[in-house]
């Protein structure tokens, strides 16, 4: 469970989240909506290590990510997807799946198994195709959890 309890953050000496709260529990999708500049990006890349919160405390299934460096949160299989996906683009959906698979925490350290590993894990989402639901999903495989 993802829980993000009175977070407070911002850029420098401008505040942007008052006191945000919430929780995603396992299994569930969670849309976070506002119109432009109301704090939904300065969320997700405070949960992801990237901005401080100043007070407050962002958990993962009971591990304080609060102080956590943004690689150390990766490590745990936590990933933001920004719009723009940064998938490679040089490779196919199934390479950029099977680099996901290897790069999440417990993952592929080579190649063996990854062709298997990568089709039981993302079924109809690893051929040539580049659809833009397929880069979606290929960009979001690099972690085991997402944050889209």
């Amino acid at each position: 469970m993802l829980k993000i309890e009175d977070v407070h953050a911002g850029y420098g000496a401008t505040p942007i989240l008052f006191g945000v709260s919430l929780e995603v529990r396992a299994g569930e999708a969670v849309a976070l909506l506002g119109r432009n500049g109301m704090g939904k990006t300065t969320l997700m890349k405070t949960s992801m290590g990237f901005l401080k919160p100043t007070r407050g405390t962002i958990e993962l299934d009971g591990v304080d990510l609060t102080r956590r460096a943004p690689h150390e949160i990766a490590r745990l299989g936590v990933g933001l997807v920004p719009e723009n996906r940064r998938v490679f683009p040089g490779l196919s959906v199934r390479e950029n799946l099977e680099l996901g698979l290897s790069a999440a925490a417990g993952g592929l350290r080579s190649g063996a198994g990854g062709s298997t590993r990568c089709s039981t894990t993302f079924r109809g989402c690893a051929s040539g195709s580049t659809s833009s639901a397929r880069r979606s999903r290929a960009a979001s495989s690099r972690c085991s959890r997402s944050l889209v």
